[in-house]
């Protein structure tokens, strides 16, 4: 096998990994909230500073965009929280 064989599967790697990294982690970030809320309000999990400082960008969004206050709430309470 030649080295130029290798090179379309490297990128596709590269390529999957920056998706990963750039979109699904963050909607998994995002998501993440509502069980830890849910682990918060059944006693599971202390709320702890590191949630405040995990969740910060969440909390700063809430605080400025109506609509992402009002997903934000609907997410929580559909978690239970």
């Amino acid at each position: 096998m030649a080295i130029d064989d290798q090179q379309p599967k490297k990128r596709t790697g590269c390529l999957s990994a920056l998706v990963i990294t750039v979109v699904v982690l963050p909607i998994l970030y995002i998501l993440s909230y509502g069980p830890v809320m849910w682990l918060v309000y059944h006693k599971w999990l202390p709320f702890t500073a590191w949630i405040r400082i995990v969740y910060y960008p969440l909390h700063w969004m809430v605080g400025k965009s109506d609509a992402f206050r009002a997903l934000y709430v609907w997410y929580v309470q559909w978690w239970g929280g």
